[in-house]
């Protein structure tokens, strides 16, 4: 890293310039000291080095603003919080969601401290998976398919345990995404079950009623604020995928 950038990271993080990059963020965020592991400290230099533009970006940008309640902000909570989010996160595919929040608070000017930690807190709380399945609920309802006679398949215990698995993880993910106020039972529907009438069935039995989750305002801001889009989607997907 040349030293115009350090001069730069060093005004982002309010502290010397003249310090090394990784000296100055331990110097600036006490909760990462000297106890690292060689292991985290590595990881840390490359996860810094792969956003090293994203951040001298905001860095130019914050010399400019003459809003000094948020440059003070970034400086003494946005920049330690989220630069130990990106210490500490286990999943690689996460970081780039906590630099778009930190460009997310910088463009909307936000400098309400709680509503800033809020945010971060859920981000930490979510793994890929779950983060997967909240972005499917910004994607438009499916027409439901004409059921299909049911037909019979013997399966094998193994096979038995897998779906029982399976479904046990999916029920965790969505108690989890309703538990954060992400998701929740918006509505209830009726739905048309004509085609699927016989001669028994009566005027009664028409309409079938069933809930339907969908996003609560405060989980369409945090899709907002993380800027969780498709191209996202699709690098997690890559990502589990080779995993």
């Amino acid at each position: 890293m040349n030293s115009e950038n350090n001069e730069g990271l060093a005004k982002l993080f309010g502290i010397n310039d003249e310090s090394p990059l990784l000296s100055l963020v331990e110097e600036s965020i006490p909760f990462i000291g000297k106890a690292l592991s060689v292991y985290k400290m590595n990881r840390f230099n490359k996860r810094l080095k792969r956003i090293e533009n994203r951040l001298l970006n905001l860095t130019y940008s914050l010399r400019e603003n003459e809003d000094a309640l948020l440059n003070s902000v970034f400086q003494k909570i946005v920049l330690p919080v989220t630069l130990n989010d990106v210490l500490e996160e286990h999943e690689e595919e996460k970081i780039d969601l906590i630099l778009n929040g930190i460009e997310y608070i910088y463009k909307n000017k936000i400098d309400n401290t709680s509503e800033i930690l809020i945010y971060f807190d859920v981000l930490r709380e979510l793994r890929v998976n779950e983060l997967k399945e909240l972005y499917k609920y910004t994607l438009p309802e499916e027409k439901p398919k004409k059921r299909e006679k049911f037909k019979y398949k013997k399966i094998t215990i193994d096979e038995d345990n897998e779906l029982k698995k399976n479904g046990a993880f999916r029920s965790y993910i969505e108690n989890h995404l309703e538990k954060l106020d992400l998701v929740d039972s918006t509505a209830i529907l009726k739905i048309s079950i004509l085609e699927d009438l016989t001669q028994e069935d009566t005027r009664d039995n028409f309409f079938k009623t069933r809930a339907k989750k969908g996003l609560t305002p405060f989980g369409k801001h945090f899709i907002e604020f993380i800027n969780l889009d498709v191209k996202i989607y699709y690098q997690m997907d890559e990502v589990l995928d080779k995993g």
